[in-house]
């Protein structure tokens, strides 16, 4: 199979993306949220540690991908390349789930926000915080993605990919 016969890996997730998906998981947060509000369902708390849940996971997108970033740059030699698939694909995911977090969250801290009640404003600093993370999740995610892409004039296919 020639360069151009290869199959094309993921496409990086574009701005237009990630905007589409916190605006949409933004309106679903927030109006999820607002309806809980006024429902007879009583509300479960936030935990104020949820923040702690996506920035670990950046670092591990941002140390996950860093080898793959290094032998791109030629700085190391080889690398399994099903492995660097799978850490291409965390990263897409973590950009993505992210982003979606991130709007729940913000759009949670919105409805709460407005509300005169002590345990709803505890609440809306809680899905604040986890929100900010999980924009730096996304954010992680992003730069995981830019590490893994691969440029379309990147003749170094393996052997197996060029045919015998």
């Amino acid at each position: 199979m020639g360069h151009a016969e290869r199959e094309a890996g993921p496409e990086m997730t574009s701005a237009k993306q990630m905007v589409g998906w916190l605006v949409l998981s933004l309106l679903i947060g927030f109006v999820g949220a607002a309806a809980w509000i006024r429902s007879t369902v009583p509300l479960v708390a936030i935990p104020d540690f949820t923040w702690t849940i996506p920035l670990v996971l950046a670092v591990g997108v941002l140390v996950s991908a860093w080898p793959v970033k290094a032998m791109a740059d030629g700085k190391k030699r080889t690398m399994n390349p099903l492995t660097a698939a799978r850490i291409a694909v965390f990263c897409q995911a973590s950009s993505r789930g992210g982003m979606i977090l991130a709007g729940i969250c913000l759009g949670a801290w919105f409805a709460f926000s407005g509300e005169n009640a002590v345990f709803l404003n505890e609440q809306a600093s809680a899905a604040l915080w986890a929100g900010v993370a999980s924009l730096v999740l996304a954010g992680a995610g992003w730069l995981g993605e830019w590490w893994c892409s691969i440029d379309d004039d990147d003749d170094d296919a393996p052997a197996a990919a060029q045919g015998a």
